[in-house]
């Protein structure tokens, strides 16, 4: 294609549905579409032919979301930016006429009119006002993109995918001056702003990594208003609260804890922000205030310090689930934690590795793919229940947690936990409540992925190795009997985590199962990256390494172990 006539950028306003953050192979991902192939981190290259085959569906369906989100433009857009070559120009306009004459109806409940995917697109085609010209075809694609956004049944609500689609609406309105749009755009976001991030800056998305996706959204939304001349709803001020959540929610190691629906990331680096010591490992910036942060949403952080005393990668961090029934990107974690000592994780989950394997997904996201206590013969899991923090106790030494909820009906479920900081080691006492005759018990621990078991004492002690050390995991009361299971599928599938969209490794599951007495049981046990701790048990406290630490819900009995 040659000679192109001048856009009219007057036509229609333009600059609207930027993004700033574009891949650094952005020039590879222009060229590749130019030669027909579609070009992305987490699949195969694959021809899409030049003219685009617009029906293909060559993987699944996060393939198809990409090929029509159309994402890819802002990296032809860069590159015709920097380079000045007008390819670029022709790529763009033959790839938005071509899948605008493969779909001049919106066909709902398809691959390319899914929701989030059409606002993705909206905001692609948003910005190329100005780049290709202004056609009745795609000046009426705008407008088609722009009524499917603004219908009511098209609105997905105060999340991620919802905020999207706020952010779509308010480009493409501004695009083609429709302020009717505009001013819908902005009450749907502000509204779902207010919903999504609390005044402490955790959001309703339950994974850890969609907070930084979240906050970069609120950043997109700042940005349009300004172009578009629109003062801040005060409500945004909460964006800043979400470098707080980030900064606590980091590992040592400079990635985040990987929790919910969240694959590897590393910490973001956010100029002159808490977040620059955090990503800098101490060098940069002051420590913040606070070792411990408890997030009402649902999180509490605790870790062993700030690099102020050790160096900063030797820190260890403890991360703990509780508050609203599963959402969002959440998983049924309620009571499970993540510990990170050592320089890698030795306690966490299943972890996650995409939407597209449906048996993955399941046990991913289902109660067995986390560390917490699961009864058996009292009906099913309930997700949706609330996990209550009950109480919170600091000391100079170490903090204690206590979560109680009833996850099945007729069953109360308590969790305490104990983080010792000298000797570091981790307490952990479960009760359960249960009048179900015949109910089984079972407690799991998902270890580090690392990690291997060395060896073990009966149906009390199990040792796992890896290259950096140890970890102990022992029962201080009895239990009837301990399984270790490692990358087992079949009729149960266990001892998988997540490593990357589609990748699995093997991890060890220990499970721990007992029966109730008088209607109750108990597991005391002590998690240690030091093994051969002493521990004296009694009903009230337990005594480690000489510490008492007071137990909140007492012993059956009178016990000394």
């Amino acid at each position: 294609m040659t000679d192109l006539p001048t856009p009219h950028p007057h036509d229609l306003s333009t600059g609207h549905g930027e993004r700033t953050e574009i891949p650094g192979n952005y020039r590879r991902i222009a060229d590749q579409w130019a030669a027909g192939i579609m070009h992305t981190s987490r699949y195969p290259d694959t021809v899409v032919g030049d003219p685009v085959d617009w029906t293909l569906d060559a993987h699944d369906g996060s393939w198809l979301f990409r090929l029509h989100n159309m994402e890819y433009l802002f990296s032809v857009y860069r590159s015709l930016d920097e380079s000045g070559e007008e390819r670029y120009r022709e790529l763009a306009q033959r790839l938005i006429e071509s899948w605008i004459a493969a779909h001049p109806e919106v066909v709902h409940d398809t691959a390319p009119w899914m929701r989030h995917t059409t606002a993705m697109r909206a905001q692609a085609l948003a910005f190329a006002a100005g780049i290709i010209p202004a056609s009745d075809a795609f000046v009426g694609a705008l407008h088609q993109h722009g009524t499917f956004l603004a219908d009511p049944a098209n609105y997905s609500g105060a999340w991620n995918h919802g905020f999207d689609e706020s952010l779509a609406l308010l480009a493409v309105g501004a695009t083609v001056a429709r302020q009717p749009w505009i001013d819908l755009a902005v009450q749907r976001a502000t509204e779902a702003i207010t919903a999504m991030c609390d005044l402490q800056g955790a959001t309703n998305e339950q994974a850890s990594v969609y907070h930084y996706y979240v906050w970069k959204q609120f950043g997109q939304f700042e940005d349009e208003l300004d172009r578009c001349g629109i003062p801040h709803p005060p409500v945004l001020r909460r964006r800043r609260e979400i470098v707080d959540f980030l900064v606590h929610a980091s590992r040592p190691d400079g990635m985040l804890l990987a929790i919910g629906d969240s694959l590897d990331t590393r910490t973001p680096t956010i100029p002159n922000t808490p977040l620059e010591y955090v990503t800098s490992r101490g060098a940069t910036g002051e420590p913040p205030a606070r070792r411990v942060q408890v997030f009402d949403r649902g999180w509490v952080f605790a870790r062993s310090g700030w690099g102020t005393e050790r160096p900063f990668a030797e820190e260890s961090v403890l991360a703990l689930r509780f508050g609203p029934g599963r959402a969002v990107h959440g998983h049924s974690d309620h009571t499970s934690f993540h510990y990170y000592t050592g320089g890698r994780e030795v306690i966490g989950d299943a972890s996650f590795s995409g939407y597209a394997n449906p048996e993955r997904r399941a046990y991913e996201l289902g109660e067995y793919g986390h560390g917490q206590v699961l009864v058996a013969g009292v009906g099913p899991y309930r997700p949706l229940t609330e996990t209550r923090l009950v109480r919170r106790l600091e000391t100079p030494r170490w903090e204690q947690f206590v979560l109680a909820d009833a996850p099945y009906r007729g069953v109360e479920r308590e969790r305490t936990v104990t983080f010792l900081h000298d000797p570091e080691c981790l307490l952990v006492h479960d009760t359960i409540r249960v009048g179900a005759a015949g109910a089984v018990v079972r407690q799991l621990f998902h270890v580090g992925t690392s990690l291997e078991v060395a060896d073990r004492t009966g149906n009390e002690r199990v040792r796992f190795r890896d290259g950096r050390g140890e970890l102990e995991i022992r029962q201080l009361l009895p239990v009837g009997n301990i399984d270790l299971s490692r990358g087992q599928r079949g009729l149960t599938t266990t001892g998988w985590a997540g490593a990357g969209l589609g990748r699995t490794v093997p991890s060890a599951v220990m499970t721990s199962r007992s029966a109730p007495q008088d209607g109750r049981c108990d597991y005391l046990t002590l998690i240690s990256p030091a093994p051969g701790l002493s521990a004296e048990v009694s009903q009230h406290e337990v005594h480690v390494a000489g510490q008492e630490i007071p137990l909140f819900s007492a012993l059956p009995g009178t016990t000394d172990v």
